[in-house]
């Protein structure tokens, strides 16, 4: 979820997404689909490895090039990744949204002094308000094929 906050904080601001967040949805994918083909975290696929090696793909090989593996499992498996970064979106976007003042506060501070620390940083932050995760209602996802 941090990984997107600024994919997040963007739409939150402007409405429209820009190309300085390529990086944080390169990340997020990447990290989504090691959870879908390595760590066993896809409740579609279940507690499984994906790919040969212990799922890990050599030589920025895809996983399509390895051969072993079927166009509908890849097609889940494009669709899980999918499901899992937009979720972490939507969750970026909703604790940001509910703390949208502190994070205003906190960027004209930082652009009046450069630096926050200490009881200056302390004192920013002290509204935020903590959401537990499992709080926070997710927009319906589209069902799988």
């Amino acid at each position: 979820m941090a990984i997107l906050s600024g994919t997040a904080a963007e739409l939150n601001e402007f409405g429209v997404g820009s190309t300085g967040s390529s990086d944080d949805l390169h990340a997020a994918t990447k990290l989504a689909r090691q959870m879908v083909t390595s760590f066993g975290m896809s409740p579609v696929l279940g507690p499984v490895t994906i790919g040969e090696a212990g799922g890990e793909v050599f030589l920025g090989a895809s996983l399509q090039d390895m051969g072993s593996i079927g166009p509908d499992t890849l097609n889940v498996i494009d669709k899980e990744t999918e499901r899992i970064v937009e979720q972490a979106k939507a969750r970026a976007g909703y604790v940001l949204s509910r703390n949208w003042a502190v994070v205003l506060e906190t960027a004209g501070s930082l652009l009046e002094h450069e630096t926050l620390s200490g009881v200056a940083l302390d004192a920013l932050l002290s509204p935020v308000e903590e959401i537990e995760i499992n709080d926070i209602v997710l927009p319906e996802q589209p069902s799988q094929p």
